[in-house]
């Protein structure tokens, strides 16, 4: 399907990640799904952490990445959906209130400008700005849970908000980042935000249930609780910290730690293993696997409690998403940790090529295009 037979212009959704830059190209259809026109992934320079720290490296990184989405897909890119993480970005909620205006008595947007308004009246740390106020259900008069007030008649108007924030120079540099290169910045979205949209069901927001987003530098999570989002934000932490701990262990290079992380237990990742360091393993292949298996749990595990800690409440529903979640035991850590089971993404078996859609590495660029169909 090309752009120019489908309803409304192609979405683009950018995450700039710490291990590589990701860039979708979706186009919405009449019928109110979106076709996926191409996804091109290039290995990130210049990014640490989920954050910028050599500016022009990562500018040059992007600037390929949206060539080569350009070319595969045959869309000119103009605008840009771009997610954002970092180990800065904080959330809480809070409580806002509008009265309404003597003599109009029916809601309208305005009101719910001026709601959000007095949301951001809250006082952030400074140099911080805000990122999302998002409005968790309205209270009429009294009246709980209104999904969508316009038109109502009441005088009070209410609703608890989910704030999220983050430190104003470190995601100008991503913005920045973007319009250098000449590309109109049409929204900038939290990145769990943006990858939950893709794996959660409208019935499983109703219900507890935990996103949780394993990229290269930052894991990021989001909690939604009887369909509105209760908590969020990201830690700094992820699958390159898995391959960094490999490598000073076993006393190899972080590409061969790569490799093993990957690979495990055959082949080539196993030579690499045993060639790496004596210390490795006790000689045989499985030992050599049992090695490397303590050290991934061993980095799992703590990153699963300090998660179970944060959300703070036993979910219905726990999925992961994010290139690590394919690591051979992430499922059975998260289960023992949460205490129910986890749900991740994998490819389908029996398979060697599947839908960019099915990945879970590319669940928050994909997950930009369908967010920002939603708030068209």
């Amino acid at each position: 399907m090309t752009a120019s037979n489908a309803k409304g212009k192609p979405v683009i959704g950018l995450e700039i990640g710490t291990t590589k830059v990701c860039v979708a190209v979706g186009q919405p259809k009449d019928d109110g799904t979106i076709s996926i026109l191409g996804v091109v992934e290039t290995p990130s320079t210049g990014v640490s952490e989920g954050e910028i720290i050599d500016y022009d490296a990562a500018v040059a990184t992007v600037r390929k990445a949206i060539a080569a989405a350009e070319e595969q897909t045959h869309v000119a890119i103009r605008g840009i959906h771009l997610a954002v993480t970092g180990e800065h970005i904080r959330s809480f909620n809070t409580h806002a209130t509008v009265l309404l205006p003597d003599g109009r008595p029916e809601i309208n947007q305005e009101d719910l400008r001026q709601l959000e308004a007095n949301a951001r009246t809250v006082s952030l740390p400074p140099h911080h700005a805000f990122l999302h106020s998002i409005a968790n259900r309205y209270v009429v008069d009294g009246q709980e849970r209104i999904s969508n007030p316009i038109g109502m008649r009441c005088r009070r108007l209410e609703a608890e908000f989910h704030i999220i924030y983050g430190v104003i120079a470190r995601i100008q540099k991503s913005i920045l980042c973007v319009k250098d290169l000449g590309l109109d910045l049409e929204d900038v979205v939290f990145a769990p935000l943006a990858a939950s949209q893709t794996v959660l069901s409208d019935a499983q927001k109703q219900s507890d249930a935990v996103v949780i987003d394993i990229g290269g530098g930052t894991t990021d999570y989001v909690l939604y609780a009887d369909g509105v989002i209760k908590h969020s934000g990201a830690l700094p932490f992820g699958g390159h910290n898995i391959t960094r701990a490999i490598a000073l262990r076993l006393q190899i290079s972080d590409e061969q730690a790569e490799t093993l992380k990957i690979k495990r237990p055959s082949g080539e990742g196993r030579n690499a293993l045993k060639n790496g360091s004596s210390r490795a393993a006790n000689g045989t292949a499985n030992g050599a696997d049992e090695k490397l298996k303590a050290i991934i749990d061993s980095r799992l595990n703590h990153m699963f409690g300090v998660l179970e800690r944060l959300v703070t409440q036993v979910p219905e529903y726990l999925l992961i998403v994010g290139g690590s979640c394919l690591l051979r035991s992430c499922s059975r850590l998260a289960t023992a940790a949460f205490g129910v089971r986890a749900q991740v993404l994998h490819p389908k078996s029996g398979q060697a090529f599947i839908s960019p859609a099915e990945a879970p590495e590319f669940a928050t660029a994909i997950g930009l295009i369908h967010y920002a169909t939603r708030q068209r």
